[in-house]
């Protein structure tokens, strides 16, 4: 390549360099910073000869600059990636979170020849993480208070439930024993919500147990269950068979709870519930789930 072809694709990888919105940095087998594009420049206000050899350090937060540098400098002396998050001032005198990543470029004869680096700005990923797990904190805190308000008096239903039917069953009809049994199912059922909703808040702190799922299987279960809550409503179901998904089960109940018992809910002024749970053909590769009602 003539002299000419070099410098003027030397001065293109620059030109984009200079325009991709992330700071890209080379530098030699030890270790100093050699080139640096704008967007150093664009985030620090510092000037691009300011950024080269260790003058770019000078940026680092205070409490970063001693781990940083030990880090990069051990990377350095053995070959080896470099990974790190670290803290940069930037033009406004704010401190904002950089993500680097740096590889070594090396010779056919396995000689490290130079580093090359790229630093992603992820002040707004680690606000929003933040805000997130504050959020869940608030959450988990929220929903263990009205787990415990509504634990109180389901309490007092239960207990006072059973003593009814070890009691008193005798002194019951069979509509008042039918009406007994509705209520003890129906507060069953409501531990059982809570305790739901104390799983769903605690979601996001925990991993999720992805599985196969047999959805079929999930929804019958479902669905007897709101059978058994309510023995005077005429329901007709369809669950097409052998229907399975990928996810964690528990989490799948919880839409599956959620989903039919709308269904029953909108379709509640019709003589019969027509509830109908299946499967559209895939889209690609996902398939889409449906529960449907008359209502």
């Amino acid at each position: 390549m003539c002299r000419e072809c070099e410098s003027g694709t030397i001065e293109l990888h620059r030109l984009l360099l200079d325009h991709v919105p992330l700071i890209v940095w080379q530098a030699d087998s030890a270790g100093a910073i050699t080139f640096i594009n704008r967007c150093w420049s664009e985030c620090t206000g510092a000037t691009l000869e300011e950024g080269l050899g260790e003058g770019w350090a000078q940026w680092l937060h205070p409490e970063d600059r001693d781990r940083v540098l030990q880090d990069w400098r051990r990377a350095s002396a053995a070959d080896g990636d470099f990974v790190a998050e670290y803290r940069l001032l930037h033009h406004d005198k704010s401190y904002r979170n950089f993500h680097v990543v740096a590889r070594g470029v090396f010779a056919p004869t396995g000689t490290l020849l130079c580093w090359v680096g790229v630093c992603s700005d992820v002040t707004e990923v680690r606000a929003r993480e933040q805000a997130l797990h504050h959020a869940n904190r608030e959450l988990d805190a929220f929903s263990s208070s009205v787990s415990h308000d509504l634990r109180a008096p389901l309490r007092s239903i239960t207990g006072f439930g059973d003593r009814l039917a070890q009691d008193c069953a005798g002194q019951l009809d069979e509509q008042g024993r039918h009406y007994l049994d509705r209520m003890r199912n129906a507060a069953a059922h409501m531990s059982i919500l809570i305790d739901d909703l104390l799983g769903l808040a605690r979601v996001s702190q925990a991993d999720t147990a992805m599985a196969s799922v047999d959805l079929s299987a999930l929804a019958l279960q479902v669905i007897g269950e709101f059978r058994q809550q309510m023995p005077d409503r005429a329901i007709d179901v369809v669950v097409e068979e052998n229907m399975t998904a990928t996810g964690d089960a528990h989490l799948l109940r919880l839409a599956l709870v959620n989903l039919i018992e709308n269904a029953l809910k909108f379709s509640g002024k019709r003589a019969v519930s027509r509830i109908e749970v299946g499967a559209q053909p895939p889209a690609g590769e996902l398939t889409t789930f449906f529960v449907r009602d008359n209502g």
